[in-house]
């Protein structure tokens, strides 16, 4: 294909989209040339488990906010580490398979799958969907003894930041949705 002929069929491709789609598009757009690593808050989080000194890692934390001009806690998104980290948990091997959390690629979709394996067949169910939406925490699906939105508020997540939608509670109406 010419880069031309791409070009057009991207351009028909993106008007058809509703607008939500093209912002998810050119989020997605945004993130192809940028360098795959690991964050920052990842770099953090270790150096307080192998417990370097408080104030080695307040000044990674300095220069990862002045480099990159990004805290996680003061982030329009500043839930997806707390929520990533609730998760983590939930995912390993149980007793006839094993569970993995997975997540789309802006980090706004979370989701637990379980593989089940039994003499008869195989099985796959998703026991867990939690998603963010503007500020808030929608939790779609939770089928586990421990819920998700009490591994949340441990965290430290404010309550009414969370909707439990697959409870029946109401989602609030947020702006661009």
């Amino acid at each position: 294909m010419t880069a031309n002929l791409i070009e057009r069929e991207l351009l028909e491709v993106v008007q058809s989209l509703t607008d939500a789609q093209k912002q998810t598009v050119l989020q997605y757009a945004r993130t192809i040339d940028k360098p795959v690593g690991t964050p920052g808050w990842k770099f953090v989080k270790m150096a307080r488990e192998l417990h370097f000194d408080p104030e080695d890692v307040a000044q990674m934390e300095a220069v990862i906010e002045e480099e990159f001009g990004y805290n996680p806690d003061m982030s329009p998104t500043r839930f997806k580490r707390k929520i990533y980290e609730a998760l983590q948990p939930y995912a390993g091997k149980g007793l006839n398979g094993e569970s993995y959390l997975t997540h789309n690629f802006d980090w706004s979709v979370f989701a637990l799958i379980t593989l089940q394996q039994s003499a008869s067949k195989n099985q796959v169910g998703v026991s867990i969907i939690v998603r963010i939406v503007g500020e808030h925490i929608i939790i779609e699906r939770d089928q586990n003894d421990k819920l998700v939105v009490d591994a949340l508020v441990q965290a430290g997540v404010p309550r009414e930041e969370i909707s439990l939608a697959y409870a029946g509670e109401q989602v609030p109406e947020l702006a661009n949705m």
